[in-house]
């Protein structure tokens, strides 16, 4: 047997709520009404209700309690944006350091920046969402691609400067001919 809800207008402020939604102006005060008259009304689950308002099933739980909690007045004493939300990882000062120890060029590699990071500022940051914060700061990797100790720098070049486009003319195909170009790498094996 699911759970009984506690009353939501432990106020008796039901008609007031109908009143000021009837003549309220501001569209997020105005949202957070209706979902307590429907919430009030309770003929739909609150997921229902969030639906019904574009908001999501926990804020509407949060504007219930700040209603139970202070009434019209505490529901709508709140500004917009106090809903909660994932509090920021870095304060606005250890933002400006990231970045300018970025434009100094201090690391070559995200882990770098993430030991930087734990060392310099006491943040332990995944190097996922180190990544995430190097991208926000349009930063690019500056350290090459690993090559192949065997690479020959001459068959490179060869390849790159016409090496295919030269086999695939000489062979003289009439236009318009399909051709399978099978390529293997030396990870992958022949196959």
């Amino acid at each position: 047997m699911p759970a009984r809800r506690r009353p939501i207008d432990v106020h008796r402020q039901a008609a007031e709520v109908i009143h000021r939604e009837t003549s309220e102006r501001i569209p997020w005060k105005l949202q957070r009404l209706q979902g307590i008259r429907l919430a009030m009304e309770g003929q739909d689950g609150y997921r229902r209700i969030a639906q019904i308002v574009r908001t999501t099933a926990a804020t509407l739980n949060k504007w219930i309690n700040w209603y139970r909690e202070g009434g019209i007045e505490g529901l709508l004493s709140r500004p917009v944006g106090t809903e909660g939300g994932k509090t920021p990882r870095f304060t606005p000062e250890e933002w400006e350091r990231f970045r300018a120890q970025l434009a100094k060029g201090t690391w070559r590699t995200a882990r770098d920046a993430q030991r930087w990071l734990k060392e310099t500022l006491g943040l332990k940051i995944s190097r996922k969402e180190v990544y995430r914060h190097l991208g926000k700061l349009d930063a690019r990797l500056k350290v090459g691609r690993r090559s192949h100790v065997k690479k020959d720098p001459v068959a490179t070049e060869a390849f790159k400067s016409g090496g295919l486009d030269a086999k695939l003319a000489a062979l003289a195909l009439p236009p318009r001919t399909l051709v399978r170009v099978w390529v293997c790498d030396e990870s992958s094996g022949a196959r």
